[in-house]
């Protein structure tokens, strides 16, 4: 029986409490050794720095990756523990036919165009709080 109540939106510092319960462990040192063992990078800095509340950074991919699986929850539920959208499919899915055959004066508008969408969003989401939606 669990001794603490989940909380609704739950936090890295609450999968990291996940991650010592499946794991048998509390050594960020050894979830970091662990999660590069089946092939997530994240280091044991990174995670005692997360349980602590120091950490004053945008967790990676790589971190949320690693913490989804330390905790053994769905990578939905970490993104949303480290306040990231999750990710969609590869974008490369939605390109038309025949994309490859564009010209480097073509491929670098395309590429220009999609960071300028990219450092939009970017700014869009650092200034929208999430409302879990």
């Amino acid at each position: 029986m669990p001794t603490t109540a989940q909380p609704q939106s739950p936090t890295l510092q609450h999968l990291f409490d996940l991650a010592v319960d499946k794991h048998g462990t509390n050594s960020g040192r050894r979830l970091a050794e662990l999660a590069r063992e089946h092939g997530f990078e994240v280091t044991h800095t990174t995670i005692n720095q997360i349980r602590s509340g120091a950490y004053k950074f945008r967790p990676s991919e790589d971190t949320i990756a690693a913490f989804a699986w330390l905790a053994g929850v769905p990578a939905e539920t970490a993104y949303d523990a480290a306040g990231r959208r999750t990710p969609g499919r590869p974008f490369a899915e939605d390109l038309p036919p025949g994309v490859d055959n564009l010209g480097p004066r073509e491929r670098k508008a395309a590429v220009e165009m999609l960071r300028a969408l990219v450092a939009q969003q970017e700014r869009i989401d650092a200034l929208t709080p999430d409302d879990g939606a």
